[in-house]
């Protein structure tokens, strides 16, 4: 009995002697290991990352109506520095706005961002950065502030369309359109950069280019189509006729579009011209074809010239030409100066 008594003791010390040393290798392992760090011990909380994120919140309600926000998955590290980096993913449930779509049809997604913000040891906002880790369920043109910029850059480089290869030569324009909101697309996620121009989709892709324009605010004709916000919206402001309102689905010329082009910047303060004369003479030094075009028309086309945002074809204007949609995405790529945050 004793004997059995000793041996008892005997494991019982080689156990109690051996659970230290499985604790002192796992503690090995795990050296080196991040400590959990909240928002509250850094002197934050989560309506501070709301603040920061404002810019992104902004961006997106220009074109969304956004049903929910959260913020998911956030951690706190710390670098050497003492800068403390919160990285977390923003997700929105939303709609597009109805600024009239070209095909009549709304789009419903949701999208999760992959962001960073930046404090200081003492909790102050440093800066926010944004994470190339985004979970889109469909296409979402949306810019976003550039991070060091600050300047707005399209985020997404990924095909907006899938009508529009990457080597196409309006593959830039139509991206530009497309992640501005400018346009829409067709609806089943095709630019149809071929198609021809009309007079709605041409006034419908400036009236989403200009801030403060709202459907259902301009009262006029309703033939239940997907432009007439657009088209009542344009004669209200000035940039058309009434009598210019049954011209919708026409198509719009290159004459027409120096015009029109012309006249939205008199409408946006932003027409850097004075009274041009001999208007023609100086066309006729560009365009074989100038006395084709209508003396209505030649200070616009004049002007859209010397400005780089239409050009000739082989020394001719083509003024009764037809504009494709690449084309106009193109037009309004190199008139990015006139139609940044352009108001009427």
């Amino acid at each position: 009995m004793k004997r059995k008594i000793t041996l008892l003791c005997v494991l019982i010390l080689i156990l109690s002697m051996t659970v230290p040393v499985m604790a002192e290798e796992s503690d090995l392992q795990n050296t080196g290991s991040a400590e959990q760090i909240s928002l509250g011990q850094i002197g934050c909380d989560e309506e501070d990352l709301y603040e920061a994120i404002r810019p992104v919140t902004d961006a997106y309600e220009k074109y969304y109506d956004i049903s929910k926000i959260s913020l998911d998955g956030i951690t706190v590290t710390e670098e050497e520095d003492g800068i403390f980096n919160v990285d977390y993913f923003l997700h929105m449930e939303l709609s597009r706005k109805d600024t009239g779509n070209e095909s009549g049809a709304d789009a419903v997604d949701e999208v999760n961002i992959g962001l960073r913000t930046q404090f200081d040891h003492e909790g102050n906002f440093i800066k926010q950065l944004y994470e190339a880790s985004y979970g889109y369920t469909d296409d979402i043109s949306v810019i976003l502030p550039d991070p060091e910029s600050g300047s707005e850059e399209p985020v997404l480089t990924e095909p907006l369309f899938s009508d529009v290869s990457p080597e196409a030569w309006y593959y830039d324009a139509c991206q530009y359109v497309g992640h501005r909101g400018i346009f829409n697309g067709m609806g089943d996620g095709t630019f149809a950069p071929g198609k021809q121009m009309t007079v709605a989709m041409f006034l419908q892709a400036l009236a989403n280019n200009t801030e403060g324009y709202e459907k259902g605010k301009y009262s006029g004709p309703d033939a239940g189509a997907w432009y007439d916000d657009a088209m009542n919206w344009a004669c209200a402001v000035g940039l058309i006729d009434e009598s210019d309102l049954s011209s919708a689905s026409e198509p719009v010329t290159r004459e027409r579009t120096a015009e029109l082009m012309y006249r939205y910047a008199e409408l946006t303060g932003r027409l850097d011209t004075g009274a041009q004369s001999s208007a023609f003479g100086q066309l006729s030094s560009y365009y074989q074809d100038a006395s084709q075009i209508d003396t209505s028309a030649e200070d616009a086309v004049l002007w859209c010239t010397q400005r780089e945002l239409m050009q000739g074809d082989g020394g001719f204007f083509r003024p009764s030409g037809i504009l494709t949609r690449a084309q106009t995405a193109q037009l309004f790529q190199n008139a990015e100066t006139l139609m940044e945050n352009a108001v009427i």
